[in-house]
């Protein structure tokens, strides 16, 4: 295994990282995910790129990313094309036709399932999950 084992590294910079986590009731009481996915969205100028393998999005959400596009933010979300679960992918797809009408563009990966969760701001933020 020696091959796969990466040398530790250390880079400085100004940069931030804030972990924070975020689950169902009972054991989080806030929706700290939600909440920062939404002040990101809501204070973006350029750009919001988001993949994630599960658009499972609220009535709230769902706004924010209309708004945003509708404001003139170039807002893109990736979806795997090839799902891991059927049902999630018909839940998923069903969010598109009312983002898609606000001038949000929505891409499928196509060449495999991708698992990635993440959100791109402006070149300044990001939200990573896992």
């Amino acid at each position: 295994f020696d091959q796969y084992h990466l040398e530790n590294q250390t880079r400085s910079g100004s940069g931030l990282c804030i972990p924070y986590g975020s689950g169902p009731k009972p054991i989080y009481q806030m929706k700290v995910g939600k909440i920062v996915y939404q002040n990101l969205i809501n204070q973006a100028e350029d750009f919001v790129y988001i993949t994630t393998p599960y658009l499972i999005i609220d009535y709230d959400l769902t706004e924010d990313i209309k708004n945003a596009a509708m404001r003139g933010v170039d807002v893109r979300i990736v979806t795997p094309h090839i799902p891991d679960k059927k049902l999630i992918q018909l839940v998923t797809r069903g969010a598109y036709p009312d983002l898609l009408s606000a001038g949000v563009r929505i891409f499928e990966y196509t060449p495999g399932f991708i698992h990635s969760k993440q959100m791109i701001v402006d070149d300044r933020f990001a939200a990573v999950g896992t």
